[in-house]
């Protein structure tokens, strides 16, 4: 067994070969900083376990050896602490300086740009702060000839000229590199330090360094930030418009979004793979790439939910020496990922083991009947329509023989829950991201399938639980879906205006914020005008085609939705 450590590519210990297809875009990147002029930010964003900091060290890489480039790393979460976090930057930087001096051609402005950087660290050092208005709590360095008096009592450092701390910054930018000269400075895990921190490294950094011949390739997750700052203008400037995206834009001059690698993750998931046994080999060459999908496709992931399963099967060997055969390494991969992403289909599978065994007999082109009926068989069969990752997972062959076999399939699950202690909390599985989540009564279920039937053909994942109940369940599940759905779908069919509960979840829509709330009318529903008043501003989609559900309006429907993305 051989655990994944969560190493990035391009780094100098790890030994997984670039297969995400990232050497490309960092040999551009790696180009552009050259021959950019400077000062220039790249803003390197993904959310957290994308790949940033793989293709900013394939960026470093590719630059170490050219003579013209000062290469440096910045790691901003282990300076979190730092009152002033540009200090261990500057100080990161100088020592880059001083370490290139002895062999570049630009020895003598590598030494005067060291020591001016210096300064400024010193100053941020020791200076009193004052908060500067609107720039979110940015603290400015004052009073630079008192601290150049301060360190001359602290230091006899020959080396360091005292003229430069009576201007630090007007020295900094006093000193002049040659045209070809580049000091590419990367700064990784900014998002991993505190909010706050972040923030005001990256205003340190477009204030104090934004010098000539400086390149600053910055991996940033920009929700993080964004979120930050909109949180913090609301509630401390009451500033409830303001508009994180374009704080960051004034910043970052070239935004570089990390590139969807789901067309990679066969490759991807056979690496990871590789050197494993051939029992894990055999048993999870199929499935992982099925379960890195419903992960999403993100890598860090990925790997963590491999090492899991590795785990898991690793363990229960300890705990069913009774089961013969033993529990295939492949049933613990599949319940793990049900039990992260679908855990209310999970106990409805438990719960009626003779309906799972059918299960693993359907075909793809069964789904959408056997969902229009009531009862558990159409509970999973709408699942499994309604979500094309789940419908792989489980319609795959490791995924039918985890349907039939129902003593191996509960036996996975107990171990998971009883020996592993699995949660929902402690899944390293990212929550699943709903296309849509959809919102309808009982009775117009058979019309809603062939919408989640269509929105299936366009590669749409939709929440839907075709046997909803009122009260509480719905309101767990909207509460949990919602939140991860970027649009919300709500079906009016003949009754809909008089259930109490539609206007219940109307209402629970409505609160959160930000949601884009489609308006469908099935046949038999409401004139558009009858809707709800709440819903009255917005446009809704007529889906009527006489007795028919009109599938050129949900086509059309289902392409806007796919624009969402």
């Amino acid at each position: 067994m051989k655990l994944i450590p969560d190493q990035a590519i391009g780094d100098i210990n790890c030994t997984r070969e670039d297969v995400l297809g990232f050497d490309g875009y960092a040999e551009v990147l790696a180009n552009a900083a050259v021959d950019t002029q400077g000062p220039f930010t790249i803003g390197v964003f993904g959310e957290w376990g994308t790949g940033k900091t793989s293709l900013m060290q394939l960026v470093k890489r590719k630059l170490t050896d050219r003579s013209n480039v000062v290469t440096v790393w910045f790691n901003a979460w282990r300076y979190e602490q730092e009152e002033h976090p540009i200090v261990p930057l500057v100080g990161t930087i100088a020592r880059e300086l001083e370490q290139q001096h002895t062999r570049s051609r630009a020895a003598k402005s590598f030494r005067s740009l060291a020591q001016a950087l210096k300064a400024v660290a010193y100053g941020f050092s020791f200076t009193p702060s004052v908060k500067v208005p609107g720039l979110a709590g940015f603290e400015a360095s004052l009073a630079l000839k008192d601290v150049a008096d301060r360190y001359e009592q602290l230091t006899k450092d020959a080396l360091v000229d005292r003229s430069l701390y009576y201007g630090a910054f007007t020295q900094l930018e006093a000193v002049r590199l040659d045209d070809d000269v580049r000091i590419v400075v990367l700064v990784d895990d900014i998002d991993r330090c505190f909010p706050d921190k972040g923030v005001k490294l990256l205003e340190s950094i477009k204030l104090a360094l934004a010098q000539p011949g400086f390149i600053f390739i910055l991996a940033v997750a920009r929700e993080v930030i964004e979120g930050y700052l909109q949180h913090l203008y609301d509630t401390e400037y009451g500033i409830a418009s303001f508009d994180g995206k374009r704080y960051l834009d004034k910043i970052v001059q070239l935004p570089f979004h990390i590139p969807a690698v789901s067309d990679k993750m066969r490759e991807f998931c056979a690496a990871l793979l590789d050197g494993q046994d051939h029992d894990v080999r055999q048993g999870l060459g199929a499935v992982l790439p099925q379960a890195a999908d419903a992960l999403g496709g993100n890598p860090r992931s990925v790997a963590r939910f491999l090492n899991n399963v590795l785990i898991d099967a690793a363990v229960s060997p300890n705990f069913t020496s009774h089961m013969h055969p033993p529990v295939p390494i492949q049933y613990f991969a599949i319940s793990r990922l049900l039990h992260a992403g679908w855990p209310d289909l999970l106990n409805q599978i438990l719960s009626v083991p003779a309906t799972a065994e059918r299960a693993s007999g359907w075909q793809p082109e069964d789904l959408e009947t056997i969902a229009a009926q009531p009862g558990p068989a159409g509970t999973i069969a709408g699942a499994l329509l309604s979500d094309p990752a789940l419908k792989d997972v489980l319609l795959g062959e490791s995924g039918r023989d985890w349907l039939a076999h129902t003593r191996l399939r509960v036996e996975s699950v107990r171990l998971l829950r009883q020996v592993r202690s699995i949660t929902a909390f402690a899944s390293p599985i990212q929550t699943t991201t709903y296309d849509v989540y959809l919102s309808y009564q009982h009775q117009d279920r058979p019309a809603v399938t062939q919408v989640i039937s269509i929105f299936a053909g366009k590669g749409l994942r939709a929440y839907s639980d075709l046997d909803l109940r009122p009260g509480e369940f719905w309101q767990k599940a909207l509460s949990s879906a919602l939140q991860n759905s970027r649009a919300v779908c709500i079906f009016f069919g003949s009754a809909t205006l008089r259930s109490t509960y539609v206007h219940q979840e109307i209402e629970a829509v409505q609160q959160q914020n930000n949601t884009l709330i489609i308006p469908v009318i099935l046949p038999g529903g409401p004139e558009p005008e009858q809707l709800p008043a709440s819903l009255s501003a917005r446009q809704c989609v007529d889906a009527r085609a006489g007795d028919e559900i009109s599938e050129t309006e949900i086509t059309a429907l289902a392409d806007y939705l796919l624009s969402l993305r």
